[in-house]
């Protein structure tokens, strides 16, 4: 496997700074092991343990909250010393449909596989479910 660099998990995350969510889901296994923080409580409705379409479908409500894709700015990325796990930590600022304020920071702790083109194989999603629930419960 090539080591994940800085600059590759940079290149397949700014793009979420417009909303544009396809070179991420470009390196994204089909068969992600894509947790949403916490699985065994479920506190909300998108928490959960997804594959790629999962994770798409579970994320619909939020996404509809909003009236274009919700844009995720880039806050920190730290890379591991093997070259084989990133953590990036991301920030959504939007106003929802209903006016609301939504403000939430997301920290993703991506795993890859060992292809030439690493891959995200598993992904570990946290976020504040509480704001997250508001949003969806206060649009729907």
């Amino acid at each position: 496997m090539s080591p994940i660099t800085r600059e590759y998990i940079e290149n397949i995350f700014k793009p979420l700074e417009n909303g544009d969510y396809k070179a991420l889901f470009a390196v994204v296994q089909d068969d992600v092991h894509w947790t949403v923080v916490n699985p065994n409580i479920k506190s909300f409705d998108v928490a959960g343990v997804y594959d790629k379409a999962g994770f798409v479908k579970a994320i619909a409500p939020l996404n509809a909250c909003f009236p274009s894709p919700l844009a995720l700015t880039i806050q920190h990325i730290l890379v591991d010393q093997g070259g084989h796990t990133a953590a990036v930590e991301l920030r959504a600022q939007a106003i929802a449909n209903n006016a609301m304020k939504f403000d939430n920071f997301y920290t993703w702790i991506c795993e890859f596989d060992d292809s030439p083109q690493p891959k995200i194989k598993a992904v570990r999603a946290y976020l504040d479910s509480a704001h997250v629930k508001a949003i969806i419960d206060s649009n729907h």
